[in-house]
């Protein structure tokens, strides 16, 4: 029988050997991609826990609370309570890699009344996303830090005014 031949054995034994080797190639690939995936997802992470953090963004917020003190007490008291709950959920966040759209766009809430505090009518932001998205899971913060990115790499005044638009398709 063909099979019983020694040339037949030896193709097969070489593809075999061949098939195995593919198998090995294709799995190292993907534990490289994996790997690269973490690597990108731990500088994600690293620079997001900068952004925050940034010392322009705290000068930014500490002016915008001296400005308030001197105009209105009351409302100084708000946008710290504000910008305390924005910190306290980065600290609380920072360690999760999911969490619901819903707590998401809360985080998004406090970064953007410290950002409106600073900005006011010239920075919109709507959020129209149905009621079954809010419980998908995401990254944490990614919200503010898409809106970030919009303020931050464009014109924000009152001659400019930005209208930022978070939707589903």
């Amino acid at each position: 029988p063909l099979w019983q031949r020694p040339w037949f054995m030896i193709v097969t034994g070489l593809l075999l050997l061949c098939i195995i080797y593919f198998l090995v190639k294709l799995r190292e690939k993907r534990q490289q991609e994996f790997t690269q995936l973490e690597q990108e997802r731990m500088n994600f992470e690293y620079e997001h826990l900068k952004s925050p953090v940034n010392p322009h963004f705290l000068f930014n917020s500490l002016n915008t609370l001296t400005n308030l003190i001197e105009e209105d007490a009351g409302a100084a008291v708000t946008y710290t309570e504000r910008l305390s709950d924005l910190y306290k959920n980065i600290l609380a966040y920072r360690n999760r890699d999911l969490i619901a759209l819903r707590e998401d766009r809360n985080i998004l809430s406090s970064y953007l009344f410290v950002q409106r505090s600073r900005f006011g009518a010239a920075l919109q932001v709507e959020f129209d996303v149905s009621e079954a998205l809010l419980n998908k899971k995401i990254v944490p913060m990614c919200l503010q830090m898409l809106v970030e990115n919009a303020v931050k790499h464009n014109i924000v005044s009152i001659t400019q005014p930005r209208c930022i638009k978070i939707g589903s398709v």
